[in-house]
């Protein structure tokens, strides 16, 4: 019998063999291992075992100054409010107000701090509703000047200007021609600048009552009269006018 086939492959330690080999492959991958462990080294049980015992008794160390601090301070407190040897109740008892009032002022104080803070949180907060306010009345106020023109609607004439103009010139008082005049007859116009006296400026003034003569505040009632019922006449007119045009 002849040899098998797989038998007469050349053998990967065969000088003359140029595939991969096994061998090689495995004993690169443990060496990259044990170079990577190395590099590691691991802190060692002992060790981490101090670390731990080292923290706790830090913790217990700390917790010890502070049980040992509070004890202090209770009992220098509790000394306070004890009575000394020798000392009289009137002597204790005005310690203990001094004491207690000091207290009083030290909490007092830390308090104050919020309450300064409480203050200027409130202080700011009113100067933003006096600017919030402002600005809604600035804008009420351009809302009013501005025009709603609805769908449909027509001007038929040019808008009457009711605003005096800035630089326009002042009319001098009592210049303007009312529409009583018309209604009081003339004679009546000519007693009235009669009992008008001149003043520095050179405006004439009405006089008085109580320097007019008899004759004079007839004649001024009379003038009076006769106004008031031309005042209510031109009302009628235009109350009229008003119902006709409705």
């Amino acid at each position: 019998m002849g040899r098998m086939s797989r038998y007469k492959k050349i053998k990967s330690c065969d000088p003359f063999y140029k595939g991969p080999k096994k061998e090689s492959k495995a004993t690169s991958a443990k060496s990259l291992a044990k170079k990577e462990k190395l590099g590691e080294q691991g802190m060692p049980r002992a060790a981490k075992d101090l670390m731990k015992r080292q923290l706790v008794m830090k913790k217990t160390a700390v917790k010890k100054r502070t049980v040992r601090k509070q004890k202090k301070t209770a009992q220098s407190e509790m000394k306070k409010f004890q009575r000394i040897p020798g000392e009289s109740k009137k002597e204790y008892f005005n310690r203990i107000d001094q004491e207690a009032t000091q207290e009083v002022a030290e909490a007092l104080k830390a308090s104050r701090k919020m309450r300064d803070a409480r203050k200027k949180h409130l202080k700011d907060r009113k100067e933003k509703m006096k600017e919030k306010k402002r600005l809604s009345q600035e804008n009420a106020s351009f809302d009013l000047t501005k025009d709603n023109v609805r769908f449909g609607d027509v001007v038929m004439q040019p808008p009457s200007i009711t605003a005096k103009p800035r630089k326009a010139a002042e009319a001098n008082k009592g210049s303007k021609a009312l529409l009583l005049h018309s209604l009081i007859p003339q004679n009546t116009k000519d007693t009235n600048v009669q009992n008008r006296t001149p003043d520095n400026s050179g405006i004439p003034k009405t006089k008085k009552r109580k320097h007019m003569s008899a004759l004079e505040q007839e004649k001024a009632d009379k003038e009076r009269e006769h106004a008031i019922m031309a005042y209510r006449m031109i009302r009628k007119q235009r109350l009229q006018e008003k119902e006709e045009i409705v």
